[in-house]
């Protein structure tokens, strides 16, 4: 590995990231568009995964749906957590729409 490798650091923000998953939620971007490498943050691809799943079977991508499966999947050890969480996601996505 080069010196110019090792030292890479990768261009991410995890404010992008987070909005880009509450436009998953509110379906303001289609989950097909949408890569798991993409993510940084390991809670944002498992958050993400964990949507792919839902889509793969065919069931609706909602916020309930995505709490429910977050807890089962251990991405959050309680629904109260998952639900603050996905709802400041949706919230900043909303505000990102706005501007």
């Amino acid at each position: 590995m080069s010196d110019k490798e090792r030292n890479f650091i990768p261009n991410i923000s995890i404010k992008a990231e987070q909005v880009l998953i509450g436009s998953v939620l509110l379906g303001l971007k289609p989950i097909a568009d949408v890569k798991p490498q993409g993510f940084y943050v390991d809670l944002h691809k498992d958050i993400f995964n964990v949507a792919a799943q839902l889509f793969t079977a065919g069931q609706p991508i909602d916020l309930a749906a995505i709490i429910e499966n977050c807890v089962k999947s251990k991405v959050f050890d309680k629904a109260e957590d998952a639900k603050l969480y996905l709802d400041a996601l949706v919230n900043m996505a909303e505000q990102s729409a706005e501007s």
